[in-house]
């Protein structure tokens, strides 16, 4: 009813009004309180005070009438926001604050949201690229922090709003309801004909099987690390030693709750050369929960990531070889438990977008994140499996499993066959210190920044081609790093600012045997590491190339084998230091260039279960010629139950 008086119309209020009123106020103190609650022990006060706004800023955003349409602006708003701070990080991480960069990234995300046919949406992504830029310019000191501490705020302020909203209709609509249940037994006759005349029963139509955020197409390498998205009992017992656990584990993938245990043993024996012969032993036990929210809660897209890892044994490398190339796949962190992911999975635009943010790594042992690809993971030694290892050995902020770090990813991937992604992640090396456990959650920095592009052709079920990746990326790892050689003999330690690097990578399968819909096939792959500034990078080149044959026997469909070579070359600067010291302490070894040659054979026992014997070459051990040639001989066993 509406109320008209000097030709301005007064709605009358309703008791939903007061009621809408009353939820969004409560939000809007939720969400101010949860975020200045929360980042008050962790930044300035002034921060948390921005925090707080924010947060009460995209709560406002998402309060609708229906809850429909606030769950469709919470969509919205993250998407438009994702945008921003994708562009502030990368802006930030590299620039302090200026106007005109201001100008260009809101220029920028703006062309960005009218390609992906948001344009409604570009307001909220140029109102929030201003917020975190002038943020950024109060407090120069951490700007990159502002687009990570203002992406929390808005996840938060948009969960808050839209439980609050629900929870708040739902109960409004229980009261009604109770009300309406009195009115029903004045009007049994009129009810009664309504469903007598009416529609007999509602259609229940199939819902479609959700798309898990970061799903890839299919590869025709069965990797011995099986990515948790089976489905059925079939699945399960195609994939894992255990199956379907009795059905437990179907049913708990039927609310949205994947377990994932991994356990890797890892004997091997150096037999020649290296520091001494001898024998050991290393293990890595991951277990790792997936929450898929859309079957939890009904969001849609969502998934958390929580994981622990324990390595335990003694590593071959480092007592027995002397090399800088783990032998033992197992051998990624130091002996001791820890916490590794601790993130949520967001996918978007049909999975053309996914966000990831929280405790993350730059690779994945399941499925893939940055320069991976499947015939890595073929292989034993640490030099090829999941990502080149060249990245680590220059980049001190990269972060790789079991070693996590808070950080930020986003990815798109408008094609099928082309996709584009960034991430930025806290690169403070002393995170992955074994004391913490994996909860070192301090953001001290420098920022790590890492980009990269890809290309596939023939991936899917149903092509007849031969599939094949190329990708290409770059890194920047921020602070600063000592120049080789200075800081000797009482002189002035010269430092840089800032280290990168360029890789690129590609796999091309190149014989079937079998069929087209067979998995069956020959594949090669290489990679490439760049890091040129030879004063601070100890491996400025690196690279690695391989062959794998998958099913190649016929009665041994998902047995496979391999052999790989990696090399890498140490720096020239790092070289000549070495020697200058070495003219004053012997001791001290010159380094030139290590390789690995690595021969492998996976036999699949039994879904599941995985024995691989092993044997490696590696050269030049630590890149030091006084260290004779080795010969690692071993076996990796998987199990995935």
């Amino acid at each position: 009813m509406e109320l008209e008086r000097d030709n301005i119309r007064l709605e009358k209020l309703s008791t939903w009004d007061f009621f809408y009123a009353l939820d969004m106020a409560i939000a809007y103190l939720i969400s101010y309180w949860v975020v200045t609650f929360i980042l008050s022990p962790l930044v300035d006060p002034a921060d948390a005070l921005l925090g707080g706004m924010w947060a009460t800023v995209a709560t406002v955003f998402v309060f609708r009438v229906t809850r429909a349409d606030s769950l469709s602006a919470g969509m919205d708003g993250l998407i438009a926001t994702c945008i921003s701070f994708a562009l502030c990080l990368a802006y930030l991480a590299i620039w302090p604050f200026h106007p005109a960069g201001l100008a260009a990234l809101l220029g920028l995300g703006t062309l960005i949201m009218i390609c992906l046919g948001r344009r409604d949406d570009i307001t909220t992504t140029g109102i929030t690229t201003a917020v975190v830029m002038v943020a950024a310019a109060i407090s120069p000191q951490h700007a990159w922090h502002q687009p990570v501490l203002r992406r929390a705020d808005t996840v938060a302020g948009i969960a808050v709003g839209v439980l609050c909203k629900w929870i708040a209709s739902w109960l409004y609509n229980r009261v009604r309801w109770k009300e309406d249940q009195i009115r029903r037994r004045f009007r049994s006759a009129i009810i009664f004909f309504a469903v007598a005349f009416g529609p007999a029963s509602l259609a229940h139509s199939e819902t479609p099987a959700p798309q898990l955020p970061g799903e890839y197409p299919d590869y025709l390498f069965r990797e011995p690390f099986p990515r948790p998205i089976q489905q059925t009992n079939e699945d399960f017992s195609d994939k894992y030693l255990f199956g379907d656990w009795l059905g437990v584990r179907s049913d708990l993938a039927a609310h949205g709750i994947r377990p994932q245990v991994l356990f890797i043993i890892d004997p091997f024996g150096n037999i020649s050369g290296g520091l001494r012969r001898g024998f050991s032993e290393y293990n890595l036990l991951a277990l790792d929960l997936i929450l898929e929210i859309d079957k939890l809660i009904g969001w849609p897209g969502g998934q958390v990531h929580v994981g622990f890892a324990n390595n335990s044994g003694t590593s071959l490398s480092t007592n027995y070889v002397g090399n800088n190339f783990p032998i033992q796949l197992a051998d990624v962190a130091s002996a001791a438990p820890r916490l590794t992911y601790l993130s949520y999975t967001q996918s978007l635009l049909d999975d053309k977008l996914s966000i990831r943010f929280g405790r993350l790594t730059i690779n994945s042992v399941y499925g893939e994140e940055f320069a991976g690809s499947q015939y890595f993971k073929a292989f034993t030694s640490v030099a090829f499996d999941l990502v080149p290892l060249g990245i680590f050995e220059n980049a001190p902020g990269a972060f790789g499993y079991p070693l996590t770090t808070w950080g930020a990813r986003v990815k798109v991937e408008p094609t099928d066959s082309f996709y584009a992604m960034v991430g930025c992640y806290n690169g403070d090396p002393g995170v992955k210190e074994g004391d913490h456990q994996g909860a070192d959650f301090t953001m001290r920095g420098p920022p790590f920044v890492i980009g990269e592009i890809g290309f596939r052709r023939n991936y899917g079920k149903y092509t007849t081609g031969l599939p094949g990746n190329l990708k290409a990326g770059g890194y920047w790892n921020g602070g600063s790093a000592a120049v080789f050689g200075s800081g000797a003999a009482g002189q002035t330690t010269e430092t840089v600012r800032g280290r990168y690097g360029f890789y690129v990578l590609g796999d091309q399968a190149i014989v079937r045997w079998g069929d087209a819909q067979s998995n069956r096939h020959l594949g090669v792959f290489a990679a490439f590491v760049c890091a040129p500034d030879e004063r601070v990078n100890p491996m400025p080149y690196f690279f690695d190339a391989g062959v794998v044959a998958y099913g190649f026997l016929t009665g041994r469909p998902r047995d496979y084998a391999g052999v790989a070579v990696a090399y890498g070359s140490y720096s020239g600067d790092l070289r000549q230091a070495e020697t200058m010291q070495a003219l004053h302490n012997p001791g001290i070894g010159v380094q030139t260039f290590e390789m690995t040659v690595e021969l492998t054979y996976g036999w699949t026992v039994r879904p599941g279960l995985l024995v691989q014997p092993d044997l490696q070459y590696i050269v030049n051990p630590g890149g030091n010629h006084a260290i004779a040639n080795a010969l690692a001989v071993g076996m990796n066993v998987v199990f995935n139950f």
